[in-house]
């Protein structure tokens, strides 16, 4: 908590990406009351924003949404994992977010910037970009990968609106703070 930074958006974007070890990093502190329950999904353990829904789909992939807002509004995704197979660590992440961009049929309009890290011997690249859609909307989002063993696992935070992006993106960095993985000792 009480991260700030001036700069608007772009300062933000940097803010957001400008440390990826977060991935791998320990529970924030600053929270009142009971401490939350540690979740899972797939191989990655983390600890829910206050008041955030959960919606899990059968593909594996598990959606929170704070709850002053919409899944259309503002998302943090946590992707199903995979193993890497061998595959050079930034080669596949450089792949996936091309991926992305492509299924979004979207551009970088600002940042994409990749930034990266390594913290408990677990490898983390990052990205926080504003892309423009095809139709001319615009998305405001984090990407944060990890390379936990011969694993992958990757969460993507997407805002509707710059206003969004700056409103949540604290939330985002203290729960990137808690995450760690299973297949990894404590």
């Amino acid at each position: 908590m009480g991260r700030r930074c001036r700069g608007g958006i772009l300062g933000l974007l940097v803010l957001a990406t400008s440390a990826p070890e977060a991935m791998v990093g320990a529970a924030s502190a600053g929270h009142s009351g009971p401490p939350p329950e540690t979740e899972q999904a797939g191989n990655v353990l983390f600890l829910r924003p206050p008041g955030w829904q959960r919606h899990d789909h059968p593909d594996g992939t598990v959606l929170l949404v704070p709850p002053d807002a919409s899944a259309r509004q503002v998302s943090l995704t946590i992707k199903p994992g995979q193993e890497r197979g061998g595959q050079d660590f930034r080669q596949w992440f450089n792949v996936s977010w091309q991926a992305l961009l492509q299924a979004n049929r979207a551009t970088v309009v600002r940042g994409g910037d990749v930034r990266g890290g390594r913290r408990n011997g677990v490898e983390a690249l990052s990205t926080s970009a504003v892309l423009e859609a095809a139709t001319g909307g615009r998305m405001y989002l984090a990407y944060f990968v990890s390379a936990p063993g011969a694993r992958v696992e990757g969460v993507l935070f997407v805002a509707a609106s710059e206003a969004l992006y700056t409103k949540y993106i604290e939330p985002v960095l203290d729960f990137m703070a808690t995450v760690r993985f299973k297949n990894l000792p404590s």
